[in-house]
């Protein structure tokens, strides 16, 4: 639409009208009125300022200029916006999706404890990614031999100690004498073999009866210490004398050969607190063999123990 103007004077004079100054001042004020739409060449550069945009003019994208693809519009170092791409270790798509660069990501744009279990993958922390796992005077590098481990609250190892050389289960004490059986640090179960002596044989007669021999597995967790007694031997004479009870505290009993007197001995017999003893009585062994015809003294007792940890 064009703009149209309407002038309409100040005054009109009629034919014989008596005319006054004030009636000519009235000539020289006419009324103009402004009709329709202002057009792009009517406006100068410059003219339509922000004060004249209405604040709810609602502009539109479209009436905004074109940049390129994915570009953000950023104010330059003089405030005035321009069209820029994404730069640095992200890059941005047509429809607004950010994509951070391989390994752009650093230590110090991680806040603490954001890493948590579930966001490793698995079998993603390595042995080399492992810190010290030794608390502050837990232990030193060195290799541990059949070692004690002790772990504090938070699952972390406090305290390593090495061990008994001897490598688990091939721990053997003999024990040929009266004593009291000490148990090695970390021991937790035993074998025990506990033989009486032999009887002593009859001049000239029979032979001495075997020591009874027994043998069985024993749970040490709880105890820290054990009697032993060791059967002595039986002397051969006349009449033979018996062997002497071979005890492993209240767990075991082989008691000795009986002496040879007109006959041979009898072997001596078992007992003790283990029901599942893995030995009869009389059990022939070297340690416990019975005297010789002639007279022969029997063998002393003995006690083998095996430590398994």
């Amino acid at each position: 639409m064009a703009v149209s103007s309407t002038v309409s004077p100040g005054i009109v004079l009629q034919d014989g009208q008596t005319v006054t100054i004030s009636d000519l001042n009235k000539l020289g004020t006419p009324t103009v009125s402004i009709d329709g739409a202002v057009g792009t060449l009517s406006l100068t550069e410059g003219s339509v300022t922000n004060a004249i945009v209405a604040s709810a003019a609602g502009i539109q994208l479209d009436k905004i200029q074109s940049g390129s693809a994915a570009q953000l519009v950023v104010a330059n170092s003089s405030g005035v916006p321009t069209y820029v791409a994404l730069s640095g270790d992200a890059t941005i798509s047509d429809a607004g999706a950010l994509t951070l660069a391989a390994d752009s990501v650093e230590t110090a744009q991680i806040t603490d404890a954001n890493v948590t279990t579930g966001k490793l993958a698995a079998n993603a922390v390595t042995a080399g990614k492992l810190d010290n796992l030794l608390t502050d005077g837990g232990g030193t590098a060195a290799e541990y031999t059949n070692c004690t481990i002790t772990v504090d609250a938070t699952g972390r190892i406090s305290a390593v100690e090495s061990g008994p050389s001897e490598p688990a289960g091939f721990e053997f004490e003999v024990i040929t004498g009266n004593t009291t059986w000490t148990k090695p640090t970390g021991a937790t179960l035993i074998r025990v073999v506990a033989i009486g002596g032999g009887g002593g044989g009859q001049g000239g007669g029979a032979g001495g009866g075997n020591g009874g021999a027994i043998f069985d597995w024993i749970d040490v967790s709880s105890v820290s210490s054990v009697a032993v007694t060791i059967g002595a031997r039986g002397d051969g004479g006349t009449y033979g004398s018996s062997g002497g009870n071979t005890l492993f505290g209240s767990y075991l009993t082989a008691n000795g050969g009986e002496g040879a007197s007109g006959g041979t001995g009898a072997d001596g017999t078992i007992s003790g607190s283990q029901s599942t003893a893995e030995a009869s009585s009389g059990l022939a062994s070297t340690a416990g063999d019975g005297g010789a015809p002639h007279a022969g003294h029997g063998h002393a007792g003995v006690v083998v123990v095996q430590v398994m940890r």
